[in-house]
This record gives C-alpha cells, structure tokens and sequence, in this order.
C-alpha cells in the first residue's frame, strides 16, 4: 500500500476521519495526534497511530524496545510480545557473549555455564605480564593477549630507531656546513623521527587502553 495517500482512521464512537500522512520512511513510523474523549470531561490527550512501511525483516531495524514479527513484517512492543528474537536477554541471544548480570542467570538464562573470574592468575608473554581474563586455563596467555606483547616490543624497536634516526639527523645538520645534500637528508631522517615517535606513543597508547578496558 502507498502510506502517502489518504489513510483513514476511526475511533471508538465509529466517527471516520482522514487526513494525508508524508514524510514516511522504511521503519515503523509514528504518526502523533490530539484525541478527545467523548465523555465528559472531553479530555485531550496524544495518540500514536503506528505506520509500517516496508518489512522489519528485510528492509530496517526495529527500534529498541521492539522486537520483529518476522510472519507479520512489522515491529511489535517486547512487553506485549517478549518471545520475539529481538526481545529475549543478549546471554540467550549471543550465548557466546554470557556473561552474569540483571537480566542473565547462569544456569538459567544462559546455555552455557559461567566459570567464576579467576582471581590473582597470572600468565607471561614475551616477558610481558597479563592478568585476569588474558589466562587461559591452562595457564598460558590468549591470543590478545599474544597480540598486545607483539604490538609492545614492536613500540620499543619503533622507538628505538626512531632515536636512532633523530640522531643521525642532529649530526648531519651539525657536520653539514652548508652542504645542501646534508641538510636534505638531515631533514628526511628528522621527519623519519617524528613519524616514529608519533607510532610508537601511539602503539603503547592502544596497548594501554585496551589492556585497561579488558582488565588484563
């Protein structure tokens, strides 16, 4: 159906009313108006007339609150219809992202089962320490955690020829004398530095982060 024509509506009293909805968009729209009762006191309140446009299944997202009724096409409120995909608890949705909180009871609403945090495990990779959730069970560190003490050493090495580079640089200016080659080349080592400094603050920076966010 086109929703940009006419769409007509009635109330509880059987009046018939029309008015020209524009504007749509693929979504569940909300059209807003001003309903009077027909009893006294004739109080005025706002009504929502919900318009789907396209099909929640293919064509958008549902808002949140709302959950798709894939059959119907159409978003519907999780608190009238909570078995929908869209409205069960994220641990029954993704069981790989389970996790203990408000609305996930290990044993539960979970399928799989919560190991408690191991307190004070400890692994070592490359002569870096992690903590916490970077220990697998055996001992050994993750993959991140793999990847973080890689990311680090590779900081130090990019830091270290980055000196390297800035003092090849201070003496190629200093031994210069005027020689234009030697200032050409003392200015690329000199930004040869800069980028390397500017990689290796922000490696240690990422590593930093992300080891402060995971816990480990």
């Amino acid at each position: 159906s086109d929703f940009n024509l006419q769409t007509v509506f009635e109330n509880t009293g059987g009046q018939a009313h029309s008015t020209l909805v524009t504007d749509l968009v693929p979504r569940r729209n909300r059209y807003i108006v001003d309903c009077r009762d027909n009893a006294l006191p004739n109080k005025i309140k706002t009504c929502e007339i919900p318009i789907h446009v396209g099909n929640c299944a293919y064509n958008f997202d549902c808002e949140a609150g709302y959950g798709c009724n894939i059959g119907a096409g159409v978003c519907e409120d999780c608190n009238t219809n909570p078995d929908l995909p869209e409205c069960q608890p994220w641990c029954v949705r993704f069981p790989w992202l389970c996790d203990p909180n408000s609305r996930c009871t290990p044993g539960v609403d979970c399928p799989i089962d919560i190991e408690p945090p191991r307190e004070g495990a400890s692994c070592s990779f490359m002569g870096i320490t992690f903590f916490g959730d970077a220990v697998d069970e055996d001992g050994t560190c993750d993959i991140l955690a793999m990847i973080l003490a890689i990311i680090s050493w590779m900081a130090w090495l990019v830091a270290l020829l980055a000196v390297l580079s800035g003092l090849r640089a201070a003496y190629l200016y200093i031994t210069a004398m005027g020689n234009e080659k030697r200032l050409i080349l003392a200015r690329s080592y000199l930004i040869y530095t800069t980028i390397g400094v500017a990689v290796a603050i922000l490696s240690f920076g990422l590593v930093a982060i992300v080891r402060a966010l995971m816990g480990i």
